[in-house]
């Protein structure tokens, strides 16, 4: 799972920098963390020289885990800086999962920004539903 855990990671990165939604806002500082003890992850996003929005600094934490089936899963939190509201997903290992394409859905709701929200973005959101917590 740890394995899973890291290389998810570094796919939800390439989606991000290989976003449509990223032209002009991909000169990033990523700093990333990985808890493998605690199947922990976390990726901290920083705008260098302020090109991309204030919006869309923030953070990705993965928490991979397994469910009573022993099925693997990822949950995905994000969070962008200055918000009180964040997004989680959930990624389910299954035979037909495309573990680049779910890091590319990954993407394209940290681009579409925070819940509730208005953030110009040239790809539409993902039908899939996202769930909005209240911190």
């Amino acid at each position: 799972m740890s394995t899973r855990l890291l290389s998810f990671l570094n796919d939800v990165e390439q989606a991000l920098i290989a976003d449509p939604a990223a032209q002009g806002h991909n000169d990033w500082d990523i700093a990333r963390m990985v808890n493998y003890d605690n199947h922990l992850a976390r990726m901290t996003l920083t705008p260098k020289r302020g090109e991309a929005s204030a919006g869309q600094a923030g953070s990705i934490f993965l928490q991979a885990y397994e469910l009573a089936n022993d099925t693997a899963c990822l949950k995905a939190s994000l969070h962008w800086n200055g918000q009180n509201q964040y997004t989680m997903l959930t990624v389910h290992a299954k035979v037909s999962s495309d573990w680049r394409e779910e890091a590319g859905r990954i993407a394209k709701v940290w681009f579409a920004g925070p819940p509730g929200i208005s953030v110009e973005r040239s790809t539409p959101l993902p039908a899939l539903a996202q769930m909005a917590v209240a911190s």
